[in-house]
C-alpha cells in the first residue's frame, strides 16, 4: 500500500497508512478463553492522522517519495 511494504522498512513516521490495531490468536484465546478454529489474525488500518486532518506540513516529504522508491537506509551496508 502506497510504499508502506513492511519489507521497505519505512517508519510509522513516514507511513501514509498504518496499523491501528492487530488481533492475534492470543487475543481470542483471552477473550474467548480457547482457540476458534476458523479465527484468523487481522488488522485494522488507519490514514495517518495528519494526513486526514490535512497538517500536511506535519508529514516528511519522504513519506511521499517513498511511495516509489525505497527508503535509502536500505541500501546501506
Amino acid at each position: 500500500m502506497l510504499g508502506d511494504n513492511g519489507q521497505w522498512g519505512k517508519t510509522d513516521e513516514h507511513r501514509l497508512i498504518r496499523i491501528k490495531k492487530k488481533y492475534s490468536q492470543q487475543d481470542e484465546k483471552k477473550l474467548f478463553g480457547y482457540d476458534l478454529e476458523e479465527y484468523e489474525d487481522e488488522a485494522i488500518y488507519e490514514i495517518n492522522p495528519d494526513l486526514t486532518a490535512e497538517k500536511y506540513d506535519l508529514i516528511p516529504p519522504e513519506s511521499f517519495i517513498y511511495i516509489y522508491e525505497k527508503p535509502s537506509n536500505l541500501f546501506q551496508a
